[in-house]
């Protein structure tokens, strides 16, 4: 049973209420205040109208006298502070290096089946950097919530009809023409990347009909985008699309749903949505189906959408760009009418800059400027780019440090966390070279130094739940850097293996642990921990 999990039990046994929401724990600034801290008695101060002090004293009381997690539980200004005890440290520390780390994890969820949906690029082009934060953050939140206890999809949504396909083929027709020195210009709106070219020559040498040159170049790129997520560690659960979507005739069922609810209704030929009715803060009505007879792009993501819900999931994440805000409102509203609105959320992943010399470059697959994941991977290790894509709060803007990235130094907060991981399997041959076992730390609690990386491996389950809550994957990304810098610092002051067999049983303890703890995480991040640097 973790912190969260007594402290709910002790807010049960005091107050006779079932506490679902999230238990903020922290780290205090001080030593004297604990080794963690809650300020949950500020949260419920309202709900049971009394103050945060006598709350707070409240608990302590009743955890002080129910858990054995504890030496001493005290209070300060309505913050609760644990102070953890050598049983505790020595459970922990035993536990991870045992091989139950993913066990000391609370399970925020019993198997409920949910979904990510996330990149979801149009196959018009190559994934670009910006995609490729998608990628890294969604593959990273379905590997975390599965952790804690989900049973998680990553789906890929293949935009792969409507005027940008038509543009798309009229593009490549284009370049066909010129490498056949024949005149031909690419539409305004059409896709201009030199990229086209490569496809064009394949187009000419395969010989491809002009009427399945739509058909051939989406299946080309979207070939090309698998193969792309696939160098950079993502694999998906599932590939829906659009085109096989409009024709199956789940768009014209959900329109009949809407209309049996009198939220469509028919204006200038179109057929439209009457979000103004469902909600009278919406600023407008949304087309269903254009005056020319096609859906529009809302309709289809409507359908899609029910879709996925139709398929079992109770909770779908969408992670989508900067450029979808004003799309999550109408979502929720059309969701809303069917019964699922609560059921879908979407995560706004902002924009990604890539800096080199103080320059940030352009990107854009209509006009040809375009960073393509590729390229990126060809100047610096996945890892690195997850990394970086990773350690940052989601809503935003990611300037990528190129010249950062490329270095293979300490200076690189990559390389900084995977080196603590390969130092440390390089103590642990060490230790077995000279028939050295991990062993008690009890005795070793009172080093300063000692005491303070244990306490920040202990903070590890705590870090991963909040990750999951949150749907920040910098949370983790911050929390393993604090840990590599507390090991290093740590490494520099102590050595681990010396001529005092005991005592270097109980240091190769706490250093493996830290490394268990490092190498967990990463493997959550999708990046490998280097048994050797």
């Amino acid at each position: 049973m973790g912190i969260e999990d007594v402290v709910r039990e002790a807010i049960r046994s005091s107050f006779g209420i079932d506490y679902k929401e999230a238990i903020p724990l922290s780290r205090p600034k001080k030593p004297e205040f604990g080794d963690m801290s809650t300020s949950v008695a500020f949260q419920l101060a309202k709900r049971l109208g009394s103050s945060p002090n006598v709350i707070s004293e409240k608990i302590a009381k009743e955890l002080a006298s129910t858990s054995e997690l504890f030496e001493r539980v005290t209070t300060q200004g309505g913050y609760i502070n644990f102070h953890f005890g050598k049983t505790f440290f020595s459970k922990l520390i035993g536990d991870i290096i045992s091989g139950k780390l993913a066990s000391l994890v609370r399970r925020l969820s019993d198997g409920e089946f949910v979904q990510i949906e996330y990149v979801s690029a149009n196959p018009t082009g190559p994934l670009n950097v910006v995609s490729a934060r998608a990628a890294a953050v969604g593959s990273s939140l379905v590997n975390i919530l599965r952790r804690v206890g989900y049973d998680v999809k990553g789906e890929y949504y293949l935009n792969d009809a409507g005027n940008q396909v038509r543009l798309l083929t009229e593009s490549l027709r284009a370049r066909i023409k010129q490498l056949k020195g024949e005149r031909a210009d690419i539409p305004d709106e059409g896709y201009h990347g030199e990229y086209l070219l490569d496809y064009a020559r394949d187009a000419i040498e395969e010989n491809v009909p002009d009427d399945r040159l739509s058909d051939w170049i989406l299946s080309r790129i979207t070939d090309d985008i698998k193969e792309t997520l696939k160098r950079f560690g993502v694999c998906f659960d599932s590939w829906v699309s659009e085109r096989e979507l409009r024709s199956s005739g789940r768009v014209e069922k959900l329109i009949s749903e809407l209309d049996k609810k009198h939220l469509v209704y028919e204006k200038d030929g179109a057929i439209w949505f009457a979000a103004t009715s469902l909600d009278p803060e919406s600023e407008q009505d949304y087309v269903l189906v254009k005056s020319d007879g096609e859906y529009s792009y809302f309709a289809v993501d409507i359908a899609y959408h029910l879709d996925k819900f139709q398929r079992g999931f109770s909770h779908v994440w969408d992670i989508w760009g900067p450029d979808h805000h004003g799309h999550i409102k109408r979502m929720q509203l059309a969701l809303r009418s069917l019964g699922y609105d609560r059921a879908f959320s979407a995560i706004l992943l902002q924009q990604v800059n890539i800096v080199e010399e103080g320059k940030r470059r352009k990107m854009s697959k209509r006009r040809g400027e375009l960073v393509t994941l590729n390229e990126l991977l060809g100047e610096i290790d996945t890892d690195v780019a997850r990394f970086f894509f990773l350690d940052r709060r989601v809503g935003a803007h990611l300037d990528f440090d190129l010249e950062l990235a490329r270095k293979e130094s300490e200076e690189n907060p990559v390389y900084y966390v995977k080196y603590a991981h390969a130092r440390i399997r390089s103590i642990e041959r060490l230790a077995g070279l000279r028939g050295i076992t991990p062993g008690s730390i009890e005795n070793l609690l009172g080093i300063p130094e000692f005491l303070h990386l244990a306490r920040r491996v202990a903070e590890y389950p705590d870090v991963i739940v909040r990750t999951a809550r949150e749907l920040e994957t910098h949370i983790l990304t911050d929390y393993l850097l604090a840990l590599s810098r507390d090991f290093h610092h740590f490494y520099h002051i102590h050595r681990v293996i010396t001529g005092d067999r005991e005592r270097s049983s109980g240091m190769l303890s706490l250093v493996l642990a830290v490394a268990e703890v490092i190498k967990d995480g990463l493997a959550l991040l999708g990046i490998e921990a280097p048994e050797r640097m």
